[in-house]
């Protein structure tokens, strides 16, 4: 009988993420058996770790492809936590249940304390008007 492999699970942006931005966690499996659901659980963050308890089931999408992208258009503190997401797919008259991913933490801060790095590039820029950019912001 086929076994799903481990799905892998990406939050972009990484690192500390500011309240009110768009992040998206992509689940992805390495499996010929498409047509699955992708499951994200999210466990909250003030919860001591016991490993596989106090997550839930977050959103489950069905995907035609071996991955599935979650959006999250302005997080707050309500989506601090840990996460981690399994694929299932019916086969015939059983239901295969993916292990979980790997588990990731994610935290925010509000933008109002926000201090974004920011990188002022000299001497490209005229002496006395350095060009800051934001670290979020794309190479100009």
């Amino acid at each position: 009988a086929p076994i799903l492999p481990k799905p892998s699970i990406t939050i972009e942006p990484a690192g500390v993420i500011t309240f009110g931005e768009l992040v998206t966690i992509t689940c992805s499996i390495s499996t010929q058996l498409l047509n699955g659901s992708f499951t994200l659980q999210r466990r909250k963050p003030n919860y001591r770790y016991v490993y596989n308890s106090n997550f839930y089931d977050m959103k489950s999408q069905l995907s035609s492809t071996n991955s599935s992208i979650f959006r999250f258009l302005e997080v707050s503190s309500n989506h601090e936590g840990y996460y981690r997401c399994y694929y299932k797919k019916a086969v015939t008259i059983r239901t295969l249940t993916s292990p979980f991913s790997d588990v990731h933490k994610h935290g925010s801060k509000p933008s109002s304390t926000s201090t974004k790095p920011s990188a002022c590039r000299q001497p490209v820029n005229p002496p006395g008007s350095p060009f800051c950019r934001s670290a979020h912001s794309p190479e100009q």
